[in-house]
């Protein structure tokens, strides 16, 4: 089963006009200046035929509605009498009475269960006696949809066990119900929880994941830099090349680069660089990854590093969304059917309903480092209780039962070696073993090096607080081997009262023979070449506090950061720390903050103070434009100051621009003042940038372009910068009409566009917007949803029927208009539209020329046809070739026709 989920919109014309399975009748009524709903409410046309003296329907004329005069559950009744011309004129209108009535057969359907997407597949609707078309389930599909088929009736099971069973739901599970959207074609499934298989919120199986199609593609980034200043003229080019080919689930991936640099009369330098090259591949029975090549070791536990070699590694991307990162269990009792609501800092985040007894909710979605969470049980009779549950979180913490795991081997990628690198193998392994404990640890072995790490993550009342500790141990050539430990801690907390969020706060010690992979193999290398081995800096300490304080409604907010870092092998030290305070005043923001900095190479020490203001200036091109002015002053005597415009303009806010004017003032070479202006376009193609400035001692320009190139089953298509996992759509003859995802993206003459940044393992709704493609084209699906595996290409076909629009005033060989809904068909028998107020028709035609047929009954003399000859051109605005035709009975009933009537005369 495909897993594309797709969302058949009403389907919609190039000019946004919905075509509904009775869009031509609903659109002729529009046209023809009919307002028309599908509320019963307001259609002034429909009301409850009553039974009169006559024999005949009554109706309300005088204007007058009551609620009463309408029926109920989406039934719309339309009364023959009002409409009829003449009792051989009737017209069977039930088809457009009750929204739900859709015909026996098979339809290809998305599947809603509980109002969360499960599949896209064919359905079966069967009639029963007396009643509408109903969708029938088997047992595969039951289990499908997730049904704890455990929890049917023996009889229920039964009935599934027949041959050819298909059965409504409503029979098999009471309180389950299931209908049928025709119109976006839907299935919704309703069912308790009860009867449900418990599957986490954003639960995506497996099987849905889309390993997308065979491609290849180039995404570049490409950047030309030229300067002039003080008479020296430089020129710099950056290309940077990002390439891939998928085959068979494998995905072959190379990274590199091509910089050059001409400077005066100077030879020009080139350099060409490969960043990395591996071939990667998902492996989904373990929620992993394998990749083989160049790569990076992740830096969760120990230090990244490069590698040539193998690793297998989990991805939390695969897990449900409400499964990743961490947030605790929450548990409690419930008296009666209860909704339960857990709230954090008075944020409803989640909310359901339980049975009695015990309850687990392990599904919340992390939301960040911290906030108790409030519980509130409101049980059927109206009691309410309440409990709190602690909620703080590091990086190190996961789900209980979650497992996170890597292992690496290969040799180690460091251009700064002399000599050969060392080859090692690493692995590391997190599993939460409680809601509140998780246990981690690794191991390194290398030439020369090896490392071990224990360390614990506890989730308590006081805040999130993690352990851990390394011991290595350095064999260096010519010296005695080196040995030592390093030693960290990290803590996370909201601390409620005062609204004090602590995102990160780190401390690391390190003994002085304690060496991290990466430096143990530079110190060997350094001392097998007889090189001083002090260039190899030894870390003794290392401090990280990032802090946010709101200062309540309209006060702001203020934050701080820090770090400071030493060595053992160099007296000085670095340090940075940042406080600042943001607000707004109306709609102008601003931002002030003071640092202080020292740089460990020289041990010198400054502050710098910086203010900056936005204002927005109000609705330019459909955008806001905003004026920003900053200004940042250090104690070493330099201050920079600049003023700029900035703006997006375009339909799709493609274009973006920025006017700056700046003023400089160096201790060292006095004041300057510059100006410049930068420019960013997106087209559909590629994304273009460009900028120039210029003061009184230079000039400067540049341009470039970043891009893709896709190789995919249907040719070659160009789109801007792809990101890991892309879509492919084709929706054919839809040139010009704009993709939803990102801006300046539309579909190119030979009707695909790449769609970019799809987000690997979740339901991603990649949408079409007819406007800007041909007047002549209706395109049938406007969104699609896709799960995609990491770094797939997967390609989105989107139907689209082409056709020229005709509206046509008909009228019978004795001048009266056709009859009201009469269905019009085309030479094959295939239905173009219906007929509207006044015998209007508006209907979507494949040929300029052609014959039509309008039919209002079964006998021969309730059908006519006409002619059509469209103008060679379409209409400029885009709106429907507008006819005047007389509709001709067939030969046989025209006759009998006229002979009837001399009869009766």
């Amino acid at each position: 089963m495909p897993a594309t989920r797709t969302v058949r919109h009403h389907p919609t014309s190039a000019h946004g006009v919905p075509v509904r399975p009775v869009s031509a009748f609903v659109a002729v009524l529009l046209m023809g200046g009919f307002a028309a709903t599908s509320s019963a409410k307001e259609l002034s046309i429909a009301s409850r035929p009553t039974d009169s003296e006559d024999g005949k329907a009554s109706a309300h004329l005088d204007g007058a509605t009551h609620e009463s005069d309408f029926p109920s559950d989406g039934e719309v009744i339309f009364n023959p009498t009002f409409l009829r011309g003449r009792r051989d004129n009737a017209v069977d209108l039930s088809r457009f009475e009750r929204s739900g009535q859709t015909l026996p057969g098979v339809y290809r359907a998305d599947i809603y269960v509980n109002e969360n997407w499960t599949s896209s597949e064919d359905i079966t609707l069967r009639a029963h006696a007396g009643e509408p078309a109903q969708p029938c389930f088997t047992r595969a599909m039951l289990e499908r949809y997730g049904v704890n088929l455990a929890g049917l009736s023996p009889e229920a099971l039964n009935r599934l066990a027949a041959a050819n069973a298909c059965e409504r739901l409503e029979e098999l599970l009471p309180n389950a119900t299931a209908s049928f959207d025709a119109a976006d074609l839907r299935l919704i499934v309703n069912v308790p929880q009860a009867a449900m298989r418990r599957n986490p919120r954003g639960y995506v199986d497996p099987k849905f994941w889309d390993r997308g199609v065979n491609a290849g593609f180039v995404d570049y980034n490409a950047n030309l830099y030229s300067t002039d200043s003080y008479g020296t003229a430089q020129t710099q080019g950056f290309l940077g090349l990002n390439a891939g080919v998928n085959l068979a689930g494998w995905q072959l991936r190379s990274n590199s680069s091509l910089s050059w640099q001409t400077s005066g009369s100077s030879d020009s330098r080139m350099q060409w660089q490969n960043v990395a090259t591996y071939v990667q591949r998902d492996l989904k029975s373990m929620r992993s990854r394998i990749t083989l090549g160049e790569s990076f070791t992740s830096g969760e536990l120990f230090d990244s590093v490069g590698f040539r070699g193998a690793q297998i590694t989990t991805d939390d991307r695969m897990l449900p969304e409400s499964q990743r990162g961490y947030a605790p269990t929450v548990r409690g009792v419930a008296q009666t059917n209860a909704k339960v609501t857990v709230r954090q800092n008075g944020n409803i985040i989640y909310q359901t309903t339980v049975a009695p007894g015990p309850f687990v909710l392990d599904d919340l979605y992390a939301t960040g480092y911290g906030g108790n969470l409030d519980v509130t049980v409101l049980e059927a009779n109206g009691s309410r209780s309440t409990f709190s549950v602690p909620y703080a979180s590091v990086s190190q913490l996961l789900r209980p039962g979650v497992a996170r795991y890597a292992f690496t081997v290969g040799q180690l990628r460091d251009s700064s070696l002399r000599g050969r690198a060392p080859y090692f193998a690493q692995g590391i392994m997190q599993r939460g073993i409680t809601d509140q404990i998780t246990l981690y640890g690794g191991l390194i072995g290398a030439q020369g090096y090896g490392a071990t790490q224990a360390g614990v993550a506890i989730n308590t009342k006081v805040g999130a607080i993690s352990a851990d500790a390394t011991a290595a141990q350095t064999s260096v050539p010519g010296a005695s081997s080196m040995r030592g430990q390093s030693y960290r801690v990290g803590y996370s907390k909201l601390l409620e009262r005062t609204s004090t969020n602590l995102t990160v706060a780190a401390y690391r010690y390190s003994t002085s023979g304690y060496l991290s992979l990466q430096d143990s193999a530079r110190l060997r290398s350094y001392a097998r070449a007889g090189e001083d081995t002090s260039a190899v800096w030894q870390s003794r300490s290392r401090f990280l506090l990032s802090a946010n304080q709101p200062l309540g409604e309209q006060r702001g907010n203020l934050y701080v950061s820090a770090s400071a870092q030493n060595y053992w092998n160099r007296p000085s030290r670095d340090v940075q720390f940042q406080i600042g305070y943001t607000n707004s005043w109306r709609s102008i923001s601003y931002n002030l903050s003071v640092s202080r900095m020292r740089n460990g190479n020289d041990g010198r020490q400054y502050s710098q103070f910086y203010v900056g203001v936005t204002i927005p200036l109000g609705r330019v091109s459909r955008s806001v434009a905003t004026v920003s002015t900053n200004m940042t002053h250090d104690t070493r005597g330099n201050t920079q100051a600049q003023t700029s415009f900035n703006g997006t303009a375009g339909d799709l806010n493609q274009l973006s621009y920025n006017v700056h004017v700046d003023a400089n003032k160096s201790a060292n070479t006095g004041s300057a003042a510059s100006g410049g202006v930068n420019l960013q376009y997106r087209a559909p193609f590629t994304q273009l940038h460009a900028g120039a400035s210029a003061g009184s001692n230079f000039r400067q320009m540049s341009v470039g372009a970043t891009g893709s190139i896709v190789a995919h089953p249907g040719g070659i298509t160009l789109g801007q910068s792809l990101g890991d996992t892309i879509a492919v759509v084709e929706a054919p003859d839809a040139k010009g009409a704009s993709l939803t995802n990102a801006p300046g993206l539309r579909v190119d003459r030979q009707g695909y566009a790449i769609v970019p940044y799809l987000t690997p393992y979740s339901l991603n709704t990649v949408e079409i917007d007819p406007k800007g493609s041909s007047a002549d084209v209706e395109i049938k699906e406007t969104s699609q949803q896709v799960a995609p595996h990491l770094g797939a290409v997967v390609m989105l076909h989107y139907q689209t029927v082409r056709g020229r629009a005709l509206l046509a005033h008909a009228t019978l060989p004795d001048g009266k208009p056709l009859p009201f809904g009469a269905e019009v068909t085309d030479p094959s028998g295939k239905s173009v539209g219906a007929v509207g107020q006044g015998g209007q028709i508006y209907a979507r035609v494949a040929a300029d020329t052609g014959t039509l047929t309008a039919k209002w009954g079964e006998r021969t003399h309730q059908r006519c046809s006409f002619g059509y000859a469209l103008p060679a051109a379409p209409l400029a605005n885009g709106l429907p070739a507008r006819l005047r035709v007389r509709c001709e009975l067939p030969t046989i009933a025209a006759a009998a026709i006229k002979s009837g009537t001399k009869n009766r005369r």
